[in-house]
């Protein structure tokens, strides 16, 4: 399921290992913390550094969902996954504190076309965004 989901402790969850990170082994929880039907809106843009990027607005409901992990990611020093299409395509750390407001985004090392072709995805499996 198109989400974003939190770090378990459970080696029998999903593991998925970060390419700058290659010793370290993460276990994703099966249940996401952000689904894409929070998804109020989606865009493409460019970062201050010229990446492309997803930006995110979430639906008011989440806003709390999405607070409460980037706290726990924060304090725990773990990454959150955002899984699209059910593949891991961003792990990003929360390094500055929890993340309040409802907006983020997404990125990685993506092309401009990629990120449509994410978008779209996302999109056309959760009608509702």
């Amino acid at each position: 399921m198109d989400g974003i989901y939190a770090e378990s402790g459970n080696e029998t969850s999903l593991s998925h290992t970060l390419e700058y990170s290659p010793k370290n082994i993460y276990f994703i929880n099966y249940t996401p913390v952000i689904v894409a039907r929070d998804f109020k809106h989606l865009s493409r843009e460019v970062s201050p550094i010229g990446d492309p990027v997803i930006s995110v607005e979430l639906h008011e409901s989440a806003h709390d969902k999405w607070y409460e992990a980037t706290k726990k990611a924060f304090q725990n020093k773990s990454p959150l996954f955002v899984i699209v299409n059910g593949k891991v395509v961003s792990a990003p750390m929360v390094n500055s504190g929890p993340i309040s407001g409802g907006r983020l985004q997404i990125s990685g090392d993506f092309t401009m076309d990629q990120v449509s072709d994410i978008i779209a995805g996302i999109k056309e499996r959760n009608s509702k965004i």
